[in-house]
């Protein structure tokens, strides 16, 4: 490893919506996911953990790209969503990944509280070392996606009283009304740091900007905000290079000039050869690629050739190879 001049790269949402129940987390995850599949193209995978509540937005204004899902069982463990974001990354067709809700991880059936019942005081802290463990490697591996990655997380509820002006039947008075607000995210403690954009939802469905890179919308505070209103945000992530030539393209591209600019550009970096693609790709990132990784790659990179024959240019297709005919002996 050796230090090098750092510039500006292209980055990938990891953006989190907590809020109480009603505040409009999934909504706006939604309304995200519809900016990027504008920008980019591609598809919207949806990670249920909530008994199917996100098919309420199925074919509706929410969602007019539609949307696919993997509903996961009862028992939605770190284990479980980590499968489930494993297969979304090995179909390599989704820009946007929402995993709703990611409390169920911490709370829900299956998840880590539950199965740190019964510890007896001697066996805490090695216990919950390891129970940490499975929602360690699942933050890592949501940091590691190729696509942009949502979540939402609940939050625990406090009423206060806020003071408002009021017409009273003696006149206009100062008075106390009781509002619900969300306080920590239903989740493992200091969990808010694992993500780039942190936002949280309140009943009035405005959105406070808790923790961001994009420096415009520091603490800024948006009401019920549309695909439109993500369109700066995206903007700021595009900013700089592209962090390899073939990562930052997931699935389908969104036009014919996006994909033909593509295919010349791999075209004469690589000249289409799988094996010195592979190394190419993987030695500038360093990193040593698993049978899965190399799959994903070679997916990926049939995926955007392919299609370039089909709505670009068929004449580009290579003809198939001809068996040579094996010499007849004497």
């Amino acid at each position: 490893m050796a230090f090098e001049k750092a510039t500006r790269k292209k980055v990938k949402l990891r953006a989190a919506f907590i809020g109480p129940s009603g505040s409009g987390k999934t909504i706006t995850a939604l309304q995200l996911a519809n900016a990027i599949v504008d920008r980019y193209g591609g598809e919207i995978g949806v990670i249920d953990t909530q008994g199917g509540q996100i098919f309420d937005y199925a074919e509706t204004k929410w969602a007019p790209h539609g949307f696919d899902v993997d509903s996961l069982d009862a028992k939605s463990s770190c284990e479980v969503v980590h499968a489930s974001l494993a297969n979304a990354k090995k179909a390599g067709k989704y820009s946007a990944i929402i995993v709703d809700s990611f409390s169920s991880t911490w709370i829900g059936e299956g998840g880590v509280l539950e199965q740190s019942e019964g510890f007896d005081n001697s066996q805490a802290f090695a216990k919950w070392k390891e129970l940490n463990k499975p929602l360690t490697r699942l933050i890592g591996f949501i940091q590691r996606m190729p696509c942009h990655v949502l979540i939402t997380m609940r939050t625990k509820t406090d009423w206060v009283n806020v003071k408002e002006t009021k017409a009273t039947k003696d006149g206009v008075r100062e008075v106390n009304t009781p509002h619900r607000v969300g306080t920590a995210p239903m989740q493992k403690k200091g969990v808010e740091y694992e993500f780039s954009n942190f936002f949280r939802m309140d009943e009035f469905h405005v959105m406070t900007v808790e923790r961001t890179s994009f420096s415009d919308w520091d603490r800024m505070q948006l009401t019920a905000p549309s695909a439109t209103t993500f369109v700066p945000l995206l903007e700021w992530c595009d900013m700089g290079k592209a962090a390899t030539p073939f990562v930052g393209v997931v699935g389908r591209v969104a036009s014919n000039a996006q994909l033909e600019e593509f295919y010349k550009k791999c075209q004469s970096l690589w000249a289409w050869d799988k094996d010195t693609a592979r190394r190419m790709f993987f030695s500038k990132n360093k990193v040593t690629p698993d049978s899965a990784e190399q799959d994903f790659f070679e997916e990926q990179l049939n995926l955007v050739r392919d299609e370039y024959y089909q709505k670009v240019d068929p004449s580009a297709r290579p003809a198939p190879e001809v068996p040579k005919a094996e010499p007849v002996g004497e």
